[in-house]
């Protein structure tokens, strides 16, 4: 069947859609809802997609509907009913509201493929499962919550992954928003982008790595005690802040990097440690600590 159009609405918050996807044909996802007239809705409820090809070849989830309003509900990939190590490929063209990687019994992945993901609110990977952002970019409106164990440095490991140094993961939700590790876990970016009304706390043992640069354009970046390490750039245009002892901004990158910005930004505790140098080419206001480890600051 190659034309028609499925409208679906989900309202109700204690309402469960599974998709499983039993004797499913490859040339189709297991949800798809795409073509003219065709209407994706959601403000409530779970949408739970249990069944996978698990193959690159096919996609399971396929939003590119006509029209969409999504104010709620949660978007789940996997359940117990999922075997181990199964992969989700995902594509959509309208923006969600929760996303979620199931860990119960088992670990699970989700790809990202085709279009740039919006999220309205949380994305959260539970258990060791694991989300492939493949270098689209990620939007998140509320939290992140990553509780994969891996503690390794790259673009292609632990929880998030944001699989390409172009990748850029913005945040720009509305009041305290969190990112959350867990033990001694590393949440891996490409570029960072906080653009808040509001606060990016990060929660405690939820240190990060921004594997390219950071750009704080609005609102504040609170460390909460962990450690923000940078390879790339910084460009301050809002807050970094350290609110409790012993975080900060840990430039480590291996040629030299340099810190830009609006001229009125502001940095928490600020540890430098690169040999090739830090260069400040605008104004900036250190409240913190700054430490010098290795390397030289130099001010235009």
């Amino acid at each position: 069947i190659n034309t028609g159009s499925l409208n679906y609405t989900q309202s109700n918050n204690a309402s469960v859609v599974t998709i499983a996807g039993q004797n499913a044909n490859n040339s189709r996802a297991m949800l798809e809802i795409l073509n003219t007239g065709s209407k994706f809705n959601m403000s409530g409820g779970t949408l739970n997609i249990t069944g996978s090809f698990n193959s690159s070849s096919y996609n399971d989830l396929y939003l590119a509907p006509d029209s969409s309003t999504v104010t709620g509900g949660t978007i789940l990939f996997g359940s117990t009913a999922t075997p181990a190590n199964t992969s989700f490929n995902a594509v959509t063209s309208v923006p969600l509201y929760n996303l979620e990687v199931d860990a119960t019994t088992n670990n699970k992945t989700v790809d990202l493929r085709i279009y740039p993901l919006t999220l309205k609110n949380n994305l959260t990977i539970n258990g060791n499962s694991v989300f492939k952002a493949n270098g689209f970019n990620v939007t998140i409106g509320g939290n992140l919550t990553n509780d994969n164990a891996n503690a390794t440095t790259g673009l292609n490991t632990g929880g998030y992954q944001p699989g390409s140094s172009s990748q850029v993961t913005t945040f720009n939700g509305t009041g305290t928003r969190t990112i959350t590790g867990s033990g001694a876990n590393l949440t891996n970016f490409a570029s960072l982008t906080i653009n808040a009304t509001g606060t990016v706390l990060l929660n405690p043992n939820s240190n990060i790595k921004v594997n390219s640069n950071l750009a704080l354009n609005k609102g504040t970046l609170d460390d909460g005690g962990n450690s923000i390490t940078l390879v790339g750039n910084v460009d301050n245009n809002a807050t970094h802040t350290s609110s409790i002892a012993g975080g900060g901004l840990y430039f480590e990158g291996s040629q030299p990097q340099v810190i830009s910005g609006s001229g009125t930004g502001v940095f928490g505790n600020v540890t430098l440690n690169n040999t090739t140098g830090i260069n400040m080419v605008d104004n900036s206001v250190i409240n913190g600590a700054l430490t010098f480890t290795y390397g030289s600051l130099y001010i235009d």
